[in-house]
């Protein structure tokens, strides 16, 4: 061939994205065309004629290059042709079988039917029986059928995304539990996409692969029945981490009713046996661990919503924490913490989202106690909140979910933080996860809010975009970004309390989601996290259930 995907190819670095069309077209067919993407109409495929427009945009779901916002939507008596011309740069090291054209469903890509792809002169050709709204570049999560036989088989395969959870907001994050005293009814696990829908009952659901084979094959998502492990009473928040250095994942789970932290041992296999309970103060909400005393040793950080306090656990190399130390948290409703050095001082300190309003900073002097809570105004209550450095100028700054609305604060490097900025969502958040999800390196935003994950995607000088919604259970009260079917793509996990339920959306590395698979929980199921906790090289998810005063544990079966 003459050229493929390959280095050394000369072309345009950027997309091919200019300019605006307006054309009508009639019962006889015809044209039209704008940047990268040409659509046509055979003769039959319009009743009568039709004024069309297409323009590149950036309001639509993320893709490999521009997208198109083609107006207006409709169907076709016959289907239309659409090519897509692309450029080196947009599809470099991806793998060149699985490029297709997607259309906009709900506000994620469906992949069209492919007709060809010609590598030679860049161009994918797909067909659709209606008009959508956007049309972009994107990854089939399988081979689309009518590959070009001249595609180059030594590309490499695709390596967009991050396949490890970034979220800078550690509360409900990752989850072990203890051992496994009871089996549940076997999970049932429910697969849709936009183009078909499938259903696996029993043992296991799969997505691409086959599922119990032994062999970990990126794309399938695979999981045994739910196991029980029991948890402190009223459990609210989960988090996995290697607690005592051994190579095995553990979980911590604090205990709402029990006031109390419970540390369960994993032992690689995916049991959790019963290690340690640590009281607390009232109404544990949240957990986060980080080194605060700069001893190597990670300490366990805990709000105490009960008594608008933060307690810290200092730890030691053995995995054992010490008594609780409370600090006023400077507010009602203490429900969420984040740690970094806000006032470079080489200390951490922590960042407490509350309900009553806004943020607290507590500056830590490194020996593991907190100074007194000072105010950051956020313009309303934060129910989640990440500190990093979202704009790029090495300076913490704050992002929480407020209201509908996510809220980023920019920090001056002194502890102190400039006027709320604020990116509409769409709906009442109840959650907040940050993670690269498009794999350029900037941090982007997941919010959960009833029945929905909005996807806002960052622009790494501290604003985002609005909230791209993707349709998840009913009461969702928790969310995390991981990758969950090792393809190297994050996929983004949500707890949906009314529907009983966690949900997976299978991340496409570029921001959007391809498929959804739901698994069943306990009663009132609270959180989530996310960790290989039977050493398969799979990930595993553990939910906290309050009303059952145990754990569900999904175990890969790759």
């Amino acid at each position: 061939m003459a050229c493929s995907i390959l280095p050394g190819c000369t072309d345009p670095d950027g997309p091919l994205a200019t300019g605006e069309q307006s054309k009508s077209i009639g019962p006889e067919g015809g044209a039209l065309e704008v940047g990268a993407l040409r659509i046509t109409l055979p003769p039959g495929a319009l009743a009568s004629l039709t004024e069309f427009t297409i323009r590149a945009t950036a309001d639509g779901p993320a893709a490999l290059g521009a997208s198109y916002l083609v107006t207006p939507q409709i169907a076709l008596e016959q289907p239309a042709t659409l090519e897509y011309t692309f450029t080196s740069a947009e599809v470099s090291g991806r793998d060149p079988n699985r490029l297709v054209i997607g259309r906009d469903v709900g506000g994620a890509y469906s992949a069209l039917p492919r007709d060809s792809i010609d590598f030679d002169n860049r161009v994918v050709t797909c067909t659709d029986d209606e008009i959508a709204t956007h049309y972009g570049l994107i990854l089939s999560s399988t081979t689309p059928g009518g590959t070009d036989t001249d595609t180059d088989t030594d590309t490499d395969t695709d390596t967009d995304g991050s396949s490890t959870n970034t979220d800078a907001s550690s509360t409900g994050s990752t989850t072990t539990g203890g051992p496994q005293t009871e089996t549940e009814e076997s999970t049932t696990g429910t697969s849709t996409t936009g183009e078909d829908s499938s259903s696996s009952s029993g043992d296991a659901t799969t997505g691409p692969g086959e599922c119990s084979d032994g062999s970990v094959n990126p794309g399938e998502v695979c999981f045994i029945e739910g196991l029980s492990v029991g948890a402190p009473a009223g459990p609210r928040a989960v988090l996995a981490a290697d607690v005592d250095a051994d190579g095995n994942m553990d979980i911590i789970v604090a205990g709402g009713t029990d006031n109390a932290v419970v540390v369960r041992l994993g032992l690689g296999n995916g049991i959790l046996v019963a290690d340690a309970t640590y009281p607390v103060g009232s109404t544990p909400s949240s957990l986060t661990l980080a080194d605060i005393d700069d001893d190597g040793n990670d300490d366990l950080i805990v709000t105490e919503q009960g008594d608008q306090s933060v307690g810290v656990l200092l730890g030691t190399a053995a995995g054992v924490f010490g008594e609780v130390m409370s600090h006023d948290a400077g507010g009602m409703g203490p429900v969420g913490t984040s740690v970094a050095d806000i006032d470079e001082d080489g200390n951490l300190d922590v960042v407490v989202a509350k309900t009553s309003a806004g943020a607290s900073v507590l500056l830590g002097d490194g020996t593991g106690m907190l100074g007194t809570a000072t105010a950051v105004t956020l313009g309303g209550a934060a129910v989640d909140i990440a500190a990093a450095d979202f704009s790029g100028n090495d300076n913490v700054d704050i992002v929480a979910a407020v209201g509908s609305d996510i809220v980023v604060v920019a920090g001056n490097g002194a502890g102190m933080f400039g006027a709320p900025v604020t990116t509409p969502i769409g709906a009442v958040a109840t959650a907040l996860s940050i993670a690269d999800l498009n794999g350029d390196t900037n941090a982007d935003a997941a919010v959960a809010s009833d029945g929905v994950a909005n996807i806002a995607l960052g622009n790494g000088l501290g604003g985002f975009g609005g909230g791209v919604p993707f349709s998840v259970g009913t009461g969702t009260v928790d969310i995390v970004a991981a990758d969950i079917n090792a393809d190297d793509a994050l996929d983004i996990i949500t707890v949906d309390a009314a529907d009983q339920t966690v949900t997976i959306l299978v991340g496409n590395g570029m921001g959007a989601f391809d498929e959804t698979f739901t698994f069943s929980t306990g009663e009132d199921p609270t959180a989530v996290a996310v960790a290989d906790f039977n050493g398969d090289g799979v990930a595993d998810i553990a939910i906290t259930n309050e009303a059952d005063d145990d754990t569900t544990l999904l175990l890969s079966s790759p």
